[in-house]
């Protein structure tokens, strides 16, 4: 069959590169369509193929979308015979095979489990006889990168990249505490390789030989290109209790009576001499007290250090018999009641109570 020089193509394979550039929008898909109307339009003997594929070619020009029937037994299109005149290929007798767009790589976020770690209670670096002596933050556990893998899986075969802690116990005063690197506390936004770990383990310390439970809650990363995040993810840390558990400490109310624009310096005794009185099974000592509310009807003020105090601030039994800790009373002569709420710690079990 000859070429049949259709006007709306002008059939040259000149032209056939002319028509590439200008419809072609540059995947193989649209390249491959541009190709095949110009292969039944110069070929074709058919009037209505042809006036067909000059309403294609409108579209195109158009700039709208063109969906076509890669099926060579369609009766839509006449049966071709390809020869050694095809301009474009004329070694290829047959049709090409419809082209296919390749399918994306999407990237998946990897999955890991939630995990329990379970240790034996270690003792603390203290000697609990010497009534008064502080107690030293005392490791218990080592953390390394596995700890954290519980059960690792992605979806697209990617191996771990990073950690990242959205929160970890020992961020306000605590019992326990996850420390990295340089001993310094775990916190919310750290973000290290995972790969650091097997140089230097994080390591799990108490302040107290009670029994203990710490939550870390973090999220890990692939080492995909196109980085993805785990959802989040929570270790657990427990710690069982010893067999000699120190139980904490009571205490009760304390009320004075003190003259009006006087200074009162709280020492420890006023925490202790209570009613009832301070008492622990062990005989520990007031270790430090907290303060939980100020009442906002005082006319007097509850000083440390020459400034008002606030809820959460925790004084400790040094701090209060070095006198830091005082009551500035009213300058009237009218009688008032300052009032302010607090709970303390003895020094073995380290348990606030109120």
């Amino acid at each position: 069959m000859s070429n049949n020089n259709a006007t709306v193509f002008n059939c040259s394979l000149t032209n056939y590169d002319n028509m590439l550039k200008r419809y072609g929008k540059g995947s193989t898909t649209d390249l491959n369509l541009v190709k095949l109307i110009y292969k039944y339009a110069c070929y074709s003997t058919s009037q209505d193929i042809l006036n067909r594929l000059d309403s294609m070619v409108s579209v195109m020009q158009q700039g709208s979308s063109i969906c076509i029937n890669y099926n060579y037994e369609n009766p839509y299109f006449e049966s071709l015979n390809y020869n050694s005149e095809d301009p474009i290929n004329p070694s290829d007798p047959t049709p090409p095979t419809p082209p296919t767009d390749p399918i994306p790589d999407t990237n998946k976020a990897p999955t890991v489990d939630d995990h329990t770690i379970n240790t034996d209670n270690v003792k603390l670096n203290y000697d609990t006889s010497k009534k008064g002596e502080s107690p030293e933050w005392t490791q218990i556990h080592r953390l390394g990168k596995f700890d954290f893998l519980t059960n690792f899986q992605d979806p697209n075969g990617d191996s771990y990249s990073k950690i990242k802690i959205l929160s970890a116990p020992g961020l306000e005063v605590s019992p326990m505490q996850i420390r990295y690197a340089d001993s310094s506390p775990i916190y919310p936004g750290l973000e290290l390789n995972l790969s650091d770990l097997d140089k230097e383990p994080w390591t799990v310390w108490k302040l107290t030989d009670n029994s203990l439970t710490g939550d870390i809650t973090y999220i890990v990363s692939d080492d995909n290109e196109n980085t993805l995040w785990s959802a989040p993810i929570v270790l657990t840390i427990n710690q069982s209790a010893d067999s000699t558990e120190n139980s904490p400490a009571t205490t009760g109310d304390y009320v004075t009576t003190v003259e009006n624009n006087v200074i009162t310096v709280l020492v420890s005794s006023f925490f202790t001499d209570t009613n009832p009185a301070y008492s622990d099974p062990e005989s520990d000592p007031l270790d430090a007290i907290r303060i939980d509310r100020v009442s906002s009807s005082n006319l007097g003020e509850f000083l440390y250090l020459g400034v008002p105090v606030s809820d959460g601030q925790i004084i400790t039994k040094a701090e209060l018999d070095a006198g830091d800790f005082v009551h500035d009373g009213a300058n009237q002569d009218a009688i008032s009641t300052d009032n302010l709420d607090f709970s303390l710690r003895d020094s073995g079990s380290l348990i606030w109570v109120s």
